[in-house]
């Protein structure tokens, strides 16, 4: 299986791109921001339906996930620390 990455960061924010062959239709944008709670809290104030609410992950991420109707997914974390 091959999987296409790419990150770019500026200002305090990361923006992750990757495309994996064999997987559902859709495509997934992985942002890092400094408070993924805040961001949750500003999209359900939007009634932004959110897939996954804000969740510790045991790589060292706190995640959520936003899905749109396409099957897109947008991935927004805060990197945990240590």
């Amino acid at each position: 299986m091959s999987t296409t990455r790419m990150q770019v960061t500026r200002d305090g924010l990361t923006l992750y791109l990757s495309q994996h062959e064999h997987c559902q239709a859709g495509g997934l944008v992985h942002l890092y921001v400094r408070n993924v709670d805040e961001w949750y809290a500003e999209l359900r104030g939007k009634s932004i339906s959110v897939k996954q609410p804000p969740t510790d992950q045991p790589w060292g991420n706190r995640d959520m996930n936003v899905m749109d109707p396409d099957g897109n997914q947008l991935r927004i974390s805060t990197k945990l620390r240590a």
